[in-house]
C-alpha cells in the first residue's frame, strides 16, 4: 500500500528530472551531451539550412547516435523542413514540447552520452565566409593629371 501511495505522489507532481531548467534550454537534453547548437536566429538563415546535411554527416561520422531536437519557437515550415533534413540524414528528429519555447535555442544536434565540447557553436561547422579585400579606390581624372 505504501509503493501505491508513493507511486500516486511522484505522478501527481510529474516526473523527476535532473536539473530541469537546463533541459528545458538545452530542448530537453543535458548541456554535456551538445554536439551543435544553433540559435534561433540563425535557424532561420538559409545558409544552415543549406549546410545542415553536410554539418549532421560530419558529425554522425564522430559521434553515434546522434539526435536532432527543434524548437516549438521555429515557424512551422522550418520546422517541417529540419523534420525533412533529419529523416533524409537518418537521424531520430523531434520537435520538442511548448515546455521548451523560451530557449535560446532553434536546434540542438545531440548525442546520448557526454560529449562535454569546448565549443558546439553552428558558426564551428559552417564555411567561413571569405573576408572583403580592400579594393584600391580608382583614381579620378584628375588625381591622373595631376599626379595627385
Amino acid at each position: 500500500m505504501e509503493n501505491l501511495e508513493k507511486t500516486l505522489m511522484q505522478k501527481a507532481t510529474g516526473c523527476q528530472r535532473l536539473d530541469p531548467d537546463q533541459q528545458r534550454k538545452y530542448l530537453e537534453t543535458f548541456q554535456e551531451r551538445v554536439a551543435c547548437q544553433v540559435p534561433i536566429a540563425e535557424a532561420k538563415e538559409a545558409t544552415v539550412k543549406d549546410n545542415l546535411p553536410r554539418i549532421i554527416t560530419s558529425l554522425q561520422n564522430s559521434y553515434s547516435p546522434l539526435y536532432l531536437k527543434i524548437s516549438p519557437s521555429l515557424p512551422n515550415d522550418l520546422q517541417l523542413a529540419y523534420l525533412k533534413i533529419g529523416k533524409e540524414q537518418e537521424i531520430a528528429t523531434t520537435i520538442v514540447s511548448d515546455e521548451c519555447q523560451h530557449s535560446p535555442f532553434g536546434l540542438i544536434l545531440h548525442s546520448d552520452h557526454a560529449l562535454n565540447l569546448e565549443d558546439p557553436s553552428i558558426q564551428t561547422y559552417l564555411p567561413q565566409k571569405p573576408s572583403k579585400t580592400e579594393s584600391k579606390a580608382k583614381k579620378g581624372f584628375f588625381q591622373k593629371l595631376f599626379g595627385g
